[in-house]
């Protein structure tokens, strides 16, 4: 701009003036306000919603756009975990009273602390604890393959490792 000419200025304001509360209101709205108390709610409520089976293995690690964020200890059990899928997004939308999540993304745990941590994870030395079937029926010829596999191979170490399963 050089000196001695006017800046020209543009139009008038399109926008009246707003309160700080009307525009707090309309910022908030937009940004989901409403919903960051309901996640808080969500995470302290977690075995509720999901039952105490699900809530065992499935914690919350957040949310990223629409996308609840869940981590597990190992990949099996996250395997396990994309069957249920479903059912863990429509509770969780079902809490929320909206369609809240649109999808779920399944991660390891690693060293990443939950947003609701199980009660038992401190007793068990930072692990989950793996659900255990309720009832458990020794086979009458267990241990009768043993002598047939390989012990260094892997179906033998883990056909070795069902079997110590019920010397408890």
């Amino acid at each position: 701009m050089a000196y001695g000419k006017e800046k020209e200025r543009g139009p008038a304001r399109a926008r009246a003036t707003k309160s700080l509360q009307d525009a707090l209101k309309a910022f908030f709205s937009r940004h989901k306000g409403r919903g960051n108390y309901h996640l808080a709610h969500l995470w302290e409520s977690w075995p509720i919603v999901m039952g105490d089976n699900l809530c065992a293995v499935a914690l919350p690690l957040g949310v990223q756009d629409r996308t609840l964020i869940i981590g597990t200890e190992d990949s099996m059990l996250m395997h396990e975990l994309t069957f249920m899928i479903p059912e863990i997004l429509n509770r969780a939308n079902a809490f929320m009273d909206e369609q809240y999540f649109a999808k779920v993304r399944l991660e390891l745990l690693r060293d990443r602390v939950p947003l609701y941590p199980p009660q038992d994870r401190a007793a068990t030395g930072g692990s989950l604890a793996k659900p255990q079937p309720e009832h458990r029926v020794k086979p009458e010829n267990l241990g009768a393959a043993m002598d047939k596999l390989d012990p260094n191979s892997p179906v033998g170490r883990a056909y070795r490792s069902y079997v110590r399963s019920f010397e408890d």
